[in-house]
């Protein structure tokens, strides 16, 4: 009797899988490590990852070297989230390229401590509350809670990113914008205190002042921000003002950005630039993280076709024809194939 009651639970857990898959699951892979400020490993940090494409995720924890993995993801864009009482939550953007499933991408990150346990306590169940409320689109609710927090802890700045977010997905990017730079200029404050406190200890004090300015000149190419960078860069490109996104975009180095949009969209600005050599890369690289993108692989080919790549172009004119075989850009790109000597099916 015990026998046949263990594998009737067996075959409902089994049908529980096939009614209920997983849609997250795919080929890609991530991993990393979470460090605190002192470079020591953080254990049990809850890692939330959320995968826009499936609208599903789970959570997992890193272990006692700091150290957490999700293998076995479907490609695309994933929102990671980073929290444990006692540290400043944080949440990054990650696209995955589930075709490079043999190299997991890396994600390592530093929580800082929040001095105070209430405090901690308090910030800890605002931002999460908020996070959900994120998730659910509910952007005006998420805000609410968001400014009170920062009222109520002004020198919390990263809070700001978050209130930045949400202004994003209202499309009121001029108040994005500002948020975001709140979060970039008090960083660059802190780096500046904690340079000179290094200062303070140098047993050299020799031209002091020269050293302060050469490092002040290469704060101003400080590149570590990218993720705020890219966000701005990215209001700028919604609002339509190519000439700010690209001088925010430039800011970056491109092997950093990991999101597909905004790789299109710098492929875009370097199309309609006449810059097709260009344009094909970050096209490419759009498509490596997202490659059910029809708007790159429409592109890719039109740049292919820009740089005399006729087969180049026909090749990922016909992919383009396997993600959208029924619009109209669909016809169009039947016609082109017939034009430049290939054959549709």
């Amino acid at each position: 009797m015990k026998s046949k009651l263990i594998c009737l639970l067996n075959i409902l857990i089994l049908i529980s899988f096939i009614m209920y898959p997983q849609v997250y699951k795919g080929k890609g892979k991530m991993r990393g490590t979470v460090l605190d400020e002192e470079n020591n490993p953080v254990k049990g940090v809850k890692v939330k990852l959320y995968c826009l494409r499936a609208k599903a995720g789970f959570t997992v924890k890193t272990n006692k070297k700091g150290i957490w993995k999700a293998y076995f993801i479907r490609g695309g864009q994933w929102h990671i989230d980073f929290n444990k009482e006692g540290y400043f939550p944080k949440m990054i953007t990650s696209g995955v390229v589930k075709e490079h499933s043999s190299k997991p991408l890396v994600h390592d990150v530093v929580l800082k401590k929040i001095k105070g346990e209430t405090v901690s306590k308090d910030i800890i169940k605002d931002i999460e509350k908020s996070n959900t409320l994120y998730g659910e689109q509910k952007y005006d609710e998420a805000l609410e809670i968001l400014k009170k927090t920062v009222n109520k802890f002004p020198d919390i700045f990263i809070l700001y990113k978050n209130i930045g977010n949400c202004y994003f997905q209202k499309q009121d990017y001029d108040n994005a914008i500002k948020n975001y730079l709140i979060v970039l200029e008090n960083d660059m404050i802190e780096k500046i205190k904690n340079y000179l406190n290094e200062l303070k200890n140098d047993k050299d004090n020799t031209d002091t002042i020269e050293k302060i300015k050469n490092y002040l000149i290469e704060l101003k190419n400080d590149k570590d921000n990218t993720d705020m960078i890219e966000k701005i860069g990215n209001c700028y490109s919604n609002k339509g003002d190519t000439k700010k996104a690209l001088e925010w975009y430039g800011k970056i180095d491109s092997s950093k950005i990991k999101d597909p949009v905004v790789l299109y969209n710098i492929g875009i600005f370097n199309y309609n630039a006449n810059n097709s050599k260009n344009a094909v890369e970050f096209f490419k690289r759009a498509i490596a993280i997202d490659n059910k993108y029809p708007d790159a692989h429409y592109y890719l080919g039109l740049s292919y076709l820009g740089l005399g790549k006729i087969k180049e172009s026909i090749e990922i004119f016909k992919k383009y024809l396997e993600i959208d075989k029924d619009s109209a850009r669909s016809t169009e790109v039947r016609g082109l194939i017939k034009e430049l000597g290939g054959s549709v099916k």
